[in-house]
């Protein structure tokens, strides 16, 4: 079922949807964020994200820094070195992860590393992605 048959053909989910997207665009703090949630929007509607990541990629706009959350966008193949300076930065987003801490019972504790987290690859491949000419 696609995106439009199953959330604008019945008025009541079309209105709690439009609903949704307001209240998203009106938490922003950054005029900036609301191009990112545009484009996070529209992988939903063309049917390559699910409502749950939208939701989760809507709170991590929400929650990071502009700046950031721009400087991560535009790493299309990020390394560890470049991203060094945002991996903190983006813990709390959910688009970065750490990794690497001593399970109980393993004596010490191992170093800590951070790495780009599966949401986090999704977003970058949300803001990258450029429409088709079919889906326009």
């Amino acid at each position: 079922m696609s995106f439009s048959s199953e959330h604008l053909s019945d008025p009541k989910k079309a209105k709690r949807l439009g609903d949704a997207v307001v209240l998203l665009l009106d938490k922003l703090d950054d005029l900036a964020k609301s191009a990112m949630l545009a484009k996070v929007f529209a992988a939903l509607v063309r049917g390559k994200i699910d409502v749950g990541t939208f939701r989760r990629l809507a709170a991590a706009i929400d929650i990071g820094f502009f700046e950031d959350l721009s400087a991560f966008a535009k790493m299309l193949q990020p390394t560890k070195d470049e991203m060094r300076a945002l991996y903190p930065a983006l813990v709390r987003t959910g688009l970065t992860e750490m990794k690497g801490a001593a399970m109980p019972g393993e004596g010490g504790i191992r170093k800590i590393t951070c790495e780009v987290s599966p949401l986090g690859i999704t977003f970058n491949k949300c803001l990258n992605d450029e429409p088709s000419q079919a889906e326009v």
